[in-house]
């Protein structure tokens, strides 16, 4: 080893900028009123603008964090994708044939790398669905996420129920 060129390389090395996260509310009209149905993928629009002009401006992304309550009487059966402003499809939860619990998922965090170096800002796209098709019914709701260097989404919950 070159233990002067490690000591030179070290002496002009540069870091990356500070941690910064951005948290983005999700406000949608009648939210609780949006069930997760089998066979019909629920859509939250997202847009954001990376908390731009603030001191939690995110400019790059490292990694995205989305924060929600689904109850659902099959938790297995949910599939929950995240579609990025430049295109990028990220899953966040697979369907989980064994997991035949329902207890769905409360204040639960998912997070996903996959738009590593993308800017968060413009319209992201949160899906969920039953891909099993379970023939049940349920609703979504405290839905936020945060973008890492960084984003953060917050969703209305959402309970069981008829349509």
């Amino acid at each position: 080893m070159n233990a002067h060129g490690l000591i030179t390389a070290a002496n002009k090395w540069v870091t990356v900028p500070e941690r910064k996260s951005c948290k983005v509310h999700v406000i949608q009209r009648n939210m609780n009123n949006t069930a997760v149905a089998s066979g019909y993928p629920t859509k939250l629009v997202i847009p954001t603008t990376g908390c731009r002009g603030s001191n939690h401006e995110v400019r790059y992304l490292e990694h995205v964090e989305v924060r929600t309550s689904i109850n659902y009487t099959i938790r297995g059966a949910l599939e929950i994708l995240l579609e990025s402003p430049s295109g990028t499809t990220a899953k966040l939860l697979s369907p989980r044939h064994l997991d035949q619990s329902d207890q769905g998922f409360e204040n639960w965090t998912f997070m996903s790398v996959m738009t590593w170096g993308e800017s968060p800002e413009g319209v992201w796209t949160l899906i969920i669905s039953d891909t099993v098709i379970s023939q049940k019914i349920s609703k979504m709701y405290n839905v936020f996420w945060m973008l890492h260097r960084i984003l953060y989404i917050k969703v209305p919950k959402k309970r069981n129920g008829p349509l």
